[in-house]
């Protein structure tokens, strides 16, 4: 397959490209099998623009809620998105040409997170449903692998849910002593911005 120069320079590739996930928790081959994902995904849009539609949202509005069904992902052209857990753990910050919904459509599922509208709102290109779904059914072992690598990151980011959990525990439970180690409370919450950075988004 030959790949025009200019599909690494569109929106859509960039976000998956700089997505800390794709290099930092797949394997090389994963990475391989993502990026023919795209091309084919690119290779079907004759115009990116006309194809997706463009929201905005103000400061703090929910974008989707927990347990509710998926019909998009979203690719972040500006302001910035917080993901939170089922009650209310902020879980990540999601910024300009990142996506985000991408795995409840490839899993098809229901969201296992909400997503709200950061501190200076947000804007996002709508990528249907739809369209990922076609894609799937015409290359059914590519999309079994794609399953494969969204639940392997699934379990990772419960873990690091529940992880997170423990440490909000910990670090309250530290902050009401009347002799506050501040070592450890300092400790506490740098593991806590850690887990925030490597949560991927639903």
């Amino acid at each position: 397959m030959v790949v025009q120069s200019s599909f690494f320079s569109t929106p859509f590739a960039t976000a998956f490209f700089t997505t800390n996930y794709v290099f930092e928790r797949l394997s090389y081959l994963s990475v391989l099998i993502f990026i023919s994902f795209l091309i084919s995904v690119m290779s079907d849009l004759p115009s990116e623009k006309k194809i997706l539609d463009l929201k905005h949202w103000s400061p703090g509005q929910l974008i989707y809620d927990y347990d509710t069904p998926s019909f998009h992902a979203f690719l972040i052209v500006k302001g910035s998105v917080d993901i939170y857990s089922r009650k209310g753990l902020k879980l990540n910050t999601l910024y300009e040409k990142e996506i985000f919904g991408e795995s409840s459509l490839l899993l098809n599922k229901k969201r296992s997170v909400a997503a709200k509208a950061g501190e200076s709102g947000a804007s996002a290109h709508l990528i249907p449903k739809a369209h990922i779904t076609s894609l799937q059914e015409e290359a059914p072992l590519l999309a079994a692998i794609l399953r494969k690598v969204q639940l392997r990151l699934e379990d990772s980011n419960n873990q690091s849910v529940e992880l997170a959990k423990q440490i909000e525990v910990i670090l309250n439970l530290v902050k009401t002593q009347k002799e506050t180690n501040k070592t450890v409370e300092q400790k506490l919450e740098q593991m806590k911005l850690n887990i925030q950075g490597s949560f991927r988004s639903d």
